[in-house]
C-alpha cells in the first residue's frame, strides 16, 4: 500500500493510508479475504461491547473505508504524524460473512473467539480437546511459501517435569519458554552440554517490573505519592542478585523500559543499582523514621498533594506496610516476590505477600485492571517500536486548538478501565515528550524525545 501525507508535516497535516490487498487470499472455509473484513474488524473493535482493554490506536483514526474488494484507506486525525502509520493500523482481519449476525458482545462467547475458526494463516484448526491437545492441518490454499509440516499438535503439559521428560524422550519436539521454569535452566543447560537438547536462552521481548500505585482511587494509603519514596525502592531492590539467582545469569537487569540496544535508548538515563543505604536516606528525607525501634519505619509529616489538586496526607505513626501482588503458579516470581519482601525489610519496610491465580490477578475487574494495589509485578512486552504514549500520558494532550489527541492513559471506572498507565502515573512534561516521541515520522528526530 501507500502513505499519503496532506498538507505539511505537524498540526495541520494528516496521514491518508492506502491498503492494497494480495488477491487470491482465502479464509479456511474457501471465501476470498476482502477488504471489507479489516474495515469490519475496525468497527467491531471500536464498539463499548468488544472487550477491548485500550483504544489508543483506535482513536486515532479518524475514518476508515473500503475502496474496493482489494482496497481500503484510512485517514488518521489532523495532527497526528504517527511513525508506525503502516503496522499499527493494519487491523487483524476479522471473517464478516461469517460472524456479521452477531453483536460484538455475542462474538466473545462465540466458537470463533475459541478457535479462531476460519482464518488465513499456515495452519487450518482441527481439533481442540480441553486440557490436553489443539492440534492444526496443513494449510494448502496458503498464500505464501509452505508450511513445512503436515500437521501439528500443541500439548498441553502443565507439570514442567513431565514436560522435560517429553522433551528429552523426543516425544516432544519444542518445548517453549510459557511452559518451562527458570528452575528446569541447570537442567537444559547440563542437557545441551551431553547433546541431549538443542537450548537457546537470549533476551527476548518479555521483562518484568513492578508498578507502585501513585494516585489511588480506592482509599488505600498513597505510599508512593513521592519521587523519593520510589527511588528509595528502586535503590532498595537488589535486581543484580534476581538475575544471577532466579535466571542463572542470563540476562542483565534493564536499566530503562527501552532496551538498551534498541536506537531510542538513553545512555545517560539515571541508573538505580542496589544501594540500601541510599534507600534508607531518601526514606528519611521525607519524614521517615523507625521510633519504635521495630524494624519497620513509620511515616511522620509525610503528605502532598495529588495532581487534580486534592491534597493527601498518612498520619503520623503508621508503619510503612504495604501488599505485593503478582501471580501464583510462577516460580521465576515467586522467587524474585521473597527477594523483594527481604530487599524491602532491610529498608524498613514491611511488604506482605498477596500472590494471586493469574485468572484473578489480570482479569477485567482484577486488582491490576482496576488499579487496586500497592506494588505488583508482572510482565510487559517491548514492541519493535519503543513506543511509550499508552503508559506514560497521563494528562490529555490537546492540540493548539484545544482538541484532544491522546486522552490520559490512567484506567478509570469513569474511562471503562482503558489504559496502561496503571501506576497513576501524572508528569506533564513526560506526558507531552511521550506523545511527541510517538507523533513524529523520522526516527533521527524522535530520538531527543526520549
Amino acid at each position: 500500500g501507500t502513505a499519503e501525507l496532506i498538507g505539511e508535516e505537524g498540526p495541520e497535516g494528516q496521514i491518508v493510508i492506502t491498503y492494497n490487498l494480495k488477491p487470491d487470499i482465502f479464509w479456511h472455509d474457501g471465501e476470498p479475504l476482502t477488504a471489507e473484513d479489516f474495515v469490519y474488524s475496525f468497527e467491531v473493535q471500536n464498539d463499548p461491547e468488544s472487550g477491548v482493554t485500550s483504544r489508543t490506536v483506535l482513536e486515532k483514526v479518524e475514518s476508515i473505508e473500503v475502496i474496493d474488494d482489494l482496497t481500503y484507506q484510512e485517514t488518521l486525525k489532523k495532527g497526528l504524524m504517527d511513525p508506525m502509520y503502516g503496522p499499527y493500523y493494519a487491523w487483524e482481519p476479522l471473517p464478516k460473512h461469517v460472524l456479521s449476525d452477531m453483536t460484538p458482545a455475542e462474538i466473545i462467547e462465540s466458537e470463533y473467539s475459541r478457535t479462531a475458526y476460519p482464518g488465513t494463516g499456515p495452519f487450518v484448526f482441527e481439533e481442540w480437546v480441553a486440557g490436553d491437545h489443539m492440534s492444526f492441518t496443513k494449510n494448502e490454499n496458503y498464500f505464501r511459501d509452505g508450511p513445512n509440516f503436515e500437521r501439528m499438535v500443541f500439548r498441553f503439559i502443565p507439570d514442567t517435569n513431565a514436560l522435560m521428560a517429553a522433551l528429552i524422550s523426543g516425544e516432544c519436539d519444542v518445548a517453549t519458554n510459557d511452559g518451562l521454569q527458570v528452575t528446569n535452566l541447570p537442567f537444559l543447560q547440563q542437557a545441551k552440554s551431553k547433546g541431549l537438547v538443542d537450548y537457546h536462552a537470549q533476551a527476548g521481548t518479555v521483562w518484568e517490573h513492578f508498578d507502585m500505585v501513585q494516585w489511588p482511587w480506592d482509599g488505600r494509603l498513597p505510599w508512593f505519592a513521592t519521587t523519593e519514596v520510589r527511588q528509595a525502592v528502586a535503590f532498595g531492590t537488589n535486581r543484580q542478585q534476581m538475575t544471577e539467582e532466579i535466571l542463572y545469569g542470563e540476562t542483565d537487569p534493564m536499566q530503562s523500559w527501552i532496551p538498551s540496544d534498541s536506537w531510542a535508548f538513553n545512555p545517560d538515563v539515571k541508573q538505580y543499582p542496589y544501594d540500601p543505604e541510599q534507600a534508607k536516606e531518601l526514606l528519611a528525607s521525607v519524614g521517615f523514621e523507625d521510633k519504635d525501634g521495630d524494624g519497620v519505619v513509620e511515616a511522620y509529616g509525610y503528605s502532598g498533594t495529588f495532581p487534580d489538586g486534592t491534597e493527601w496526607s498518612i498520619p503520623d505513626g503508621t508503619p510503612f506496610e504495604v501488599s505485593f501482588n503478582t501471580t501464583t503458579g510462577n516460580a521465576m516470581r515467586e522467587a524474585l516476590s521473597q527477594i523483594f519482601q527481604s530487599n524491602m525489610a532491610d529498608i524498613g519496610v514491611n511488604v506482605a505477600l498477596d500472590l494471586l491465580p493469574a485468572s484473578v490477578y489480570f482479569a477485567d475487574d482484577g486488582p491490576l485492571s482496576q488499579r487496586r494495589f500497592d506494588i505488583c509485578e508482572y510482565a510487559w512486552v517491548s514492541d519493535p517500536d519503543p513506543g511509550g504514549d499508552t503508559l506514560w500520558v497521563g494528562v490529555d494532550i490537546l492540540n493548539d486548538a484545544g482538541e484532544v489527541m491522546l486522552t490520559e492513559q490512567i484506567p478509570s471506572e469513569e474511562d471503562d478501565w482503558n489504559g496502561q498507565n496503571y501506576d497513576g502515573w501524572v508528569n506533564e512534561e513526560a506526558s507531552m515528550l511521550s506523545f511527541q516521541a510517538t507523533n513524529t515520522l523520522r526516527q533521527s528526530e524522535r530520538i531527543p524525545f526520549y
